[in-house]
C-alpha cells in the first residue's frame, strides 16, 4: 500500500482474503504495517470490474475479451505512435511495466510515464532516487532532516525509536510534521546548505546524519531546485561517504522504483505525465491508455479514446471507452520495488474474480493483436527475463546499491512553502474498502475523546 513494502502474511478462507499482518520481520518493517494494508481488506473484492467493457452510447456494456482486443486493434489501426500515449497509476507489479517498456519500444512510442514519478527526480544513476540508507541501517543515524516527506507511516516507526528521546537532532523543512520540530518552509534550505543556519551544525557534527525527502515535494521545476537543495545539504553534512549514503528519496508509491529500474518513462522525444495531459486537452493525443491510472482530470479529457485496464471500477473505467479487468496484487505472482530498492515477491494467494486477468498476461496478448507479438508465453519466461535485465530483481534481503549521480545543478530558491497534503484514499482498494472508511471514522471521532 505504500513505498516501504512491508512484509506482510496474507490470511485466507474459501479463496477470500480474510485478514492481512504484519510478518514477523524486525529488519524490514518493525513487526509493523500500514493502517492502509491492515484495515483494507474488503477494498480488495468491493466494486471489482469483472469483465471486458465497451463504451456505446455513453454506457459501458460487457464484451468478450475478443471484441474488446478488435476494437483496440481498429483504434490503434487510424492512429500515428505520436497520438498515443500510456501512464502507469498504482500498484503495478516489475513484470507488467518491463513488458509494457517492450511493447511500446516496439510500436514506437515515446509517451509514456508513470503518474507517481516527479517531474523534478533525476534518474541519471540509481542512487539517485532510492532510499539508500535503508531502513535497516537507519538505526545508526544519529541526525535527521526530513524535507516535505507525508503519509509514511512507516518510516515514523523506524525513526521514533531513535529520536523519541532525542527531538533536538531531527527536524523538518517544507511540511509541518506533528511530533518534530519545524525549521520552516523550503526556501529555509539554502540556509541549511551554506551552513547559515543553526540545524547545519547539528548535521555537520553527527557521525551518520540522514536527509530524508518526500517523493511527494519533488514535481515540476521547484520540485528540481528541492532536490538539489537536499543534495547540497547531504554534501555539505557529510552524509554522502564511502562507508556511509544518508542521502534518501521517500517514495509513497510501490511502483515508482521498479518502474523507473526497468525505464519505464518518456523516451527520446516523449512527453511526461503533465505534458501528456496538456497534449490530450488540446487533442493532440488521441488514444490514451491507463494502467491501473485514476488520478486524472477526466473532465478534460472527454475528446481522448481511454483504455482502462485494472481492477476497480474507480474513476478511471468509468471515464473509459475500454475496460480490461486485471488482477489485484494478492490474485497473481509480481515482483514489487520498494522505495529502498529491495525487490519483494508476492505470491498469488486467491483466485482472479470474474474474467479478470494477470496483468502481463493482458500485455502480452495486446502485443499479439496488435503484431508485436513479444516472446514470452509463460509467467517464468518473464521472470527470468526481468531478472536478467537488472542484478536489482535477482530476489535477495538486500538491495543492489549504485553509485550517484555528480551532474553539477545551480538551484533557485523554491516558491513553493509547504508540501500538499495527500488524499489518504490514496488508491482505488481504499476507496472501495468500507472497513477502511469506518476505520478513519473511528480515528477522527478519538481525537474527541
Amino acid at each position: 500500500m505504500d513505498g516501504c513494502g512491508a512484509k506482510t502474511l496474507i490470511a485466507t478462507h474459501k479463496d477470500k482474503v480474510v485478514d492481512i499482518s504484519a510478518r514477523n520481520d524486525f529488519s524490514k518493517n518493525h513487526f509493523w504495517i500500514s493502517d492502509k494494508a491492515r484495515f483494507s481488506v474488503d477494498g480488495l473484492s468491493h466494486n471489482r470490474i469483472l469483465t471486458p467493457m465497451m463504451k456505446k452510447e455513453g454506457k459501458l456494456e460487457p464484451v468478450s475479451w475478443i471484441d474488446a482486443f478488435k476494437a483496440i486493434v481498429r483504434k490503434v489501426a487510424d492512429l500515428k505512435p505520436e497520438q498515443m500515449a500510456f501512464l502507469a497509476g498504482e500498484a503495478i507489479d516489475v513484470e507488467t511495466l518491463y513488458l509494457l517498456r517492450e511493447l511500446l519500444d516496439d510500436m514506437g512510442v515515446a509517451h509514456r510515464d508513470m503518474l507517481s514519478r516527479p517531474s523534478g527526480l533525476p534518474f541519471k544513476e540509481r542512487g539517485d532516487y532510492l532510499f539508500n540508507t535503508s531502513f535497516e541501517r537507519l538505526q545508526h543515524a544519529d541526525a535527521c532532516l526530513i524535507i516535505g516527506n507525508n503519509d509514511t507511516p512507516l518510516l515514523k516507526a523506524y525513526l521514533h525509536p531513535y529520536f523519541r528521546n532525542n527531538k533536538e537532532r531531527i527536524a523538518t523543512v517544507g511540511m509541518e510534521e506533528e511530533g518534530y520540530p519545524s525549521l520552516g518552509p523550503f526556501s529555509v534550505l539554502e540556509a541549511l546548505a551554506q551552513k547559515k543556519h543553526p540545524f547545519s551544525e547539528v548535521l555537520c557534527v553527527a557521525k551518520n546524519p540522514a536527509i530524508i525527502v518526500g517523493a511527494h515535494c519533488l514535481d515540476g521545476e521547484d520540485g528540481r531546485h528541492i532536490y538539489e537543495w537536499s543534495r547540497l545539504i547531504a554534501n555539505a553534512s557529510g552524509s554522502i561517504r564511502e562507508d556511509w549514503n544518508g542521502f534518501n528519496v521517500m517514495h509513497p508509491s510501490i511502483t515508482t522504483v521498479g518502474g523507473l529500474d526497468v525505464g519505464f518513462y518518456p523516451s527520446k522525444g516523449g512527453w511526461d505525465t503533465e505534458n501528456i495531459k496538456r497534449m490530450a486537452r488540446g487533442r493532440q493525443i488521441k488514444l490514451l491508455y491507463l494502467v491501473h491510472a485514476d488520478d486524472l482530470p477526466f473532465g478534460a479529457l472527454e475528446d481522448t479514446f481511454i483504455i482502462y485496464q485494472g481492477h476497480h471500477m474507480d474513476k478511471g473505467a468509468q471515464n473509459a471507452n475500454i475496460v480490461l479487468p486485471s488482477c489485484v496484487y494478492t490474485e497473481k505472482n509480481g515482483i514489487y520495488m520498494n522505495t529502498e530498492g529491495r525487490p519483494s515477491f508476492v505470491e498469488k494467494t486467491v483466485s482472479p474474480l470474474g474474467d479478470a486477468k494477470e496483468d502481463w498476461k493482458i500485455i502480452r496478448a495486446l502485443s499479439e493483436v496488435l503484431g508485436y507479438r513479444l516472446p514470452y508465453n509463460t509467467y517464468a519466461q518473464v521472470l527470468e527475463a526481468v531478472r536478467s535485465f537488472s542484478d536489482s530483481f535477482q530476489l535477495s534481503e538486500g538491495a543492489v546499491r549504485s553509485p550517484m549521480s555528480e551532474e553539477a545543478y545551480a538551484p533557485k530558491t523554491p516558491k513553493r512553502q509547504y508540501v500538499e497534503k495527500k488524499s489518504i484514499l490514496s488508491n482505488n482498494i481504499l476507496r472501495a474498502s468500507t472497513r477502511f472508511k469506518s476505520y478513519l471514522k473511528l480515528k477522527e471521532d478519538s481525537k474527541w475523546l
